[in-house]
């Protein structure tokens, strides 16, 4: 999950977000920062590039894609 994370679709938690925006509260219970405020939600799970988050308030899913790193040439 040590990664920087674009929001695709769902609940929008913030975006980008980071690792250094997540609390983890217990295995599956994360608190995403956004604009100072705290989101409750659940870790789905993390598959092949995607982080799946659900909304704790509203249980809609929320998908976030991994940014890829872009190595430029001088």
């Amino acid at each position: 999950m040590d990664a920087t994370w674009e929001y695709e679709k769902g609940t929008n938690l913030g975006d980008p977000i980071t690792f250094d925006n997540i609390e983890i509260i217990n295995n599956f219970e994360v608190m995403v920062r956004k604009a100072g405020e705290f989101n409750s939600c659940y870790l789905l799970g993390c598959y092949f590039g995607n982080l799946y988050l659900l909304d704790s308030k509203t249980l809609k899913y929320t998908k976030y894609v991994e940014l890829e790193e872009y190595v430029f040439l001088d």
